[in-house]
C-alpha cells in the first residue's frame, strides 16, 4: 500500500512539473509565432488571392496596402483555426470565403483575432445539433470555441449582399463578443463600451418601440442582446446607407464599436 501511495505521489509530482514547464513554453511559442507574423507578414499566392477576390466584396474595396494586410490576416487565421466538414466539400474556396467574412468584421482592429474560436465545422445545409436538439443554419459555442455553418446558407449571405441576412457575419459576431469579454485590449474595451450603448436601444422601451415600428431589423434581433448586436452588424455591413438614414446615432455607435465605416469604402 505504501509503495502504491509513493508511486501515485511521484506520478502526480512529475505531472505537476511537466505542467509547470510546458505552460511557459507554450506561452513563449505563441508569443514568438505572433512576433514573427507581425514582423514578417505571410504573403498570399495569386491563386488564393483570386479566390478571395471572387468571394469577398469587402476585400475588393480596399486599397492595395490594406489588401496586403487583409491577406496576411487571412493566412494567419487559416494557420490558427482548424476546419472540418460533415459531408460537405472543404477546399480553399470554402475556407477563404469563410475567413474573408471573419477578417472583414475585425478589419478595423489591431486585436483582430478571435481568441474564443479554435474550430469551424461546415455542413452542406441545415443540420441537427446534438447540443441544442434543434436544426440550425449556424451556431457559435463559446464553451467549445466552435462555429458551425450550413454552407448553403453561408453562401446566401455572400451572394445576396443587401438582404441583411449574412450568416457568416452573424456567427462571427458572437465569437468576437465572447473573445473581447476575455480581453483587455483597447479594441476590446472600445467594443464592449459601445456594445453597452447599443443595448440601451433594446432595454429602453421607447427606443425599442421606434426600432420595431421602423420594421428594418428582423424580429429575431429582439430575442436577446447577443442576437440584437449580431443582426445589427449584418445590417451595418449590408445596407449601411439605409441604417445611417434610419438610425444615425446608432450607426455612429456601430462605427466607433467596430472602428470602421462601410460607407467610406469605395
Amino acid at each position: 500500500m505504501d509503495e502504491l501511495a509513493s508511486f501515485i505521489a511521484i506520478t502526480l509530482l512529475i505531472i505537476s512539473l511537466l505542467f509547470l514547464v510546458s505552460v511557459p513554453i507554450i506561452i513563449a511559442y505563441n508569443y514568438l509565432s505572433w512576433l514573427i507574423d507581425s514582423l514578417f507578414p505571410p504573403k498570399m499566392d495569386n491563386k488564393k488571392r483570386q479566390i478571395l477576390s471572387n468571394n469577398c466584396s469587402f476585400y475588393n474595396k480596399l486599397s492595395s496596402d490594406d489588401k496586403e494586410i487583409f491577406e496576411s490576416r487571412v493566412l494567419i487565421f487559416l494557420k490558427d483555426i482548424s476546419f472540418s466538414s460533415k459531408k460537405a466539400i472543404l477546399n480553399n474556396e470554402v475556407k477563404l470565403t469563410v475567413v474573408g467574412v471573419a477578417i472583414s468584421l475585425t478589419f478595423g482592429f489591431k486585436d483582430w483575432g478571435y481568441s474564443r474560436l479554435n474550430r469551424i465545422i461546415i455542413y452542406p445545409s441545415t443540420y441537427y445539433s446534438k447540443i441544442t436538439k434543434n436544426k440550425h443554419k449556424g451556431e457559435y459555442n463559446p464553451g467549445f470555441k466552435l462555429i458551425v455553418f450550413s454552407w448553403k446558407d453561408f453562401k446566401h449571405g455572400i451572394r445576396y449582399e443587401s438582404d441583411n441576412l449574412n450568416l457568416g457575419l452573424h456567427e462571427f459576431t458572437h465569437a468576437l463578443y465572447f473573445s473581447f469579454l476575455k480581453s483587455d485590449s483597447n479594441d476590446a474595451c472600445r467594443f464592449i463600451e459601445n456594445f453597452e450603448q447599443i443595448i440601451v436601444y433594446l432595454k429602453n422601451e421607447n427606443l425599442k418601440k421606434q426600432l420595431l415600428e421602423a420594421n428594418y431589423f428582423r424580429d429575431y434581433a429582439f430575442k436577446n442582446k447577443y442576437e440584437f448586436i449580431a443582426v445589427l452588424i449584418e445590417h451595418f455591413f449590408e445596407t449601411p446607407s439605409v441604417f445611417k438614414d434610419k438610425f444615425p446615432s446608432m450607426y455612429e455607435i456601430m462605427v466607433r464599436m467596430l472602428n470602421q465605416n462601410p460607407l467610406q469604402l469605395k
